[in-house]
């Protein structure tokens, strides 16, 4: 507004120099003009302070928002972690109640197929073979321990993880030394097995 004031006076000064000023005249419409820029330059800052003000309140609405939605977002995914833990848990035991089943029967099927009698041999004095074939007790260590050393020893591990540990297992699972041993580590882990829940 004063800017149009501004330029209304200037067009005003223009045709009253024509007929000459007074001194009067001439200090009134300096001041005037003065009082006019003071005006304008004080109404530019006014709208930019009020703009900035406006921006920054936008700005700080903008960053809640954005907070807010990171906070549902984490609230989401900690949510879905959760689910996800609890669903790897409970797949996980099943899992591991499974496989520990099936390695159980597996050693059990190893021995009936080595063809040694289980009670025999305890105390690592040596085997009594049965129904006129088997193997010899290095040759039925050496075939326990290439198939199913590694996956014993991982069993053991992940049921003692759990909290699930077997006294027989306990002791025989690292250094079985005949049929006696092979037999009491298929038994504890069946016994853990039974122990893990069905779901």
């Amino acid at each position: 507004m004063a800017i149009g004031i501004l330029g209304f006076a200037a067009v005003l000064v223009a045709v009253r120099a024509v007929h000459g000023w007074s001194l009067g005249e001439k200090i009134v419409w300096i001041a005037l003009s003065f009082i006019l820029l003071i005006v304008e330059v004080k109404s530019i800052y006014n709208d930019r302070d009020q703009y900035e003000r406006r921006q920054h309140t936008a700005d700080i609405q903008h960053l809640a928002e954005v907070a807010d939605m990171n906070l549902r977002f984490d609230g989401i995914q900690q949510s879905i972690a959760a689910e996800n833990r609890t669903a790897r848990k409970a797949g996980s035991a099943i899992g591991l109640k499974e496989r520990a089943l099936t390695l159980a029967s597996e050693i059990n099927g190893f021995l009936a197929n080595t063809q040694i009698a289980a009670g025999y041999g305890q105390g690592g004095y040596g085997e009594r073979r049965f129904g006129g074939a088997g193997a010899s007790q290095s040759e039925t260590m050496t075939a326990f321990y290439d198939a199913f050393g590694a996956r014993v020893r991982s069993i053991h591990d992940a049921l003692k993880k759990r909290g699930y540990t077997d006294a027989g297992l306990d002791h025989e699972y690292q250094h079985p030394m005949n049929a006696f041993s092979i037999k009491e580590i298929a038994d504890g882990i069946e016994r853990l097995a039974d122990r893990l829940p069905d779901n």
